[in-house]
């Protein structure tokens, strides 16, 4: 790792971004290295991720002046990104496109108070989209996370599931029971290439709402699933080192029954949904124990 981060430093240009590499590549509906998200964007901000989770690796093997160093390059990073890659006043990132706009407010580009508004202008470029998705392979990974942690779970799902081009629904719709490389009208390249496979780890965080260790202190577990009303039930589960996690949650004449069972060993809360309550006691949250709670919409 601090060999790559050594490299890195070589690629950085002198208005302190970096172009070395693919970019968004394979963008819908497009040629393969012509994404909408400008190369020199998504190379720097997957750069800055690149650089904090190597300083928080560091940290943890105790190697502080290695923790430092990575640090410092995210910080260099981050600053040039910040002047050159997004525009504070309008709130959007540099290609004005999907890719460009999720990855700025997943990679914490935009500080927390500009997010409402980033997230805003997001929604909007999906619209213009007609709701489908407009992304290549990297910004696929954050679009749909992105929509979710925003409150617009529901459109994410109607762009994951609809059946016109360009969705995974599409793919459904031509008898795919397998991840294509390429989203494109027709099959091209590998037809079982799990680097899209993204999709699954949405469903069973957002759908099922299962968050392990999310806030990297060692063995915490958040569940925190989303009731999207296109769905009357959904189940998910994750084998974690201290054992199975599942979430199942299914719709009923009460509002929702969620179960959930977690290992012993982990500590964390379940988390509802904007609306819900659990119907024992009114309350939106709880510690985390493995059972089924009866959960009821707010009136």
């Amino acid at each position: 790792m601090l060999l790559y981060l050594d490299y890195m430093c070589t690629t950085i240009r002198p208005d302190g971004l970096i172009s070395y590499g693919l970019g968004d590549w394979l963008h819908a509906g497009r040629q393969a290295d012509d994404a909408k998200s400008p190369t020199e964007f998504v190379n720097t901000v997957l750069s800055m991720d690149i650089c904090e989770k190597a300083a928080y690796m560091f940290g943890e093997l105790n190697l502080e002046e290695q923790k430092q160093f990575a640090l410092g390059i995210y910080a260099r990073l981050r600053r040039a990104a910040r002047e050159h890659l997004i525009d504070t006043n309008t709130m959007t990132a540099l290609g004005r496109c999907q890719t460009s706009q999720a990855m700025a407010i997943f990679y914490s580009l935009f500080e927390p108070a500009e997010k409402p508004e980033a997230i805003r202008r997001l929604v909007e470029l999906v619209h213009e989209q007609d709701d489908h998705m407009d992304v290549g392979i990297v910004g696929a990974q954050v679009l749909f996370h992105v929509l979710s942690e925003g409150g617009y779970g529901e459109l994410a799902y109607e762009m994951i599931v609809r059946p016109d081009f360009p969705s995974y629904g599409q793919w459904l719709e031509g008898d795919a029971t397998t991840l294509r490389e390429w989203v494109w009208p027709e099959d091209r390249d590998s037809l079982n290439h799990h680097f899209r496979g993204d999709i699954s780890h949405w469903f069973i965080r957002r759908l099922a709402g299962i968050h392990y260790n999310p806030r990297r202190n060692g063995k915490e577990l958040d569940i925190k699933p989303d009731f999207i009303k296109q769905l009357d039930f959904a189940s998910g589960w994750h084998l974690a080192p201290e054992g199975k996690i599942s979430v199942n949650w299914t719709r009923n004449e009460e509002g929702v029954l969620l179960e959930v069972e977690a290992p012993a060993g982990l500590s964390g809360r379940i988390i509802l949904p904007k609306g819900y309550v659990f119907a024992a006691d009114g309350m939106a949250y709880r510690p985390l124990w493995s059972g089924s709670y009866q959960v009821r919409k707010m009136h």
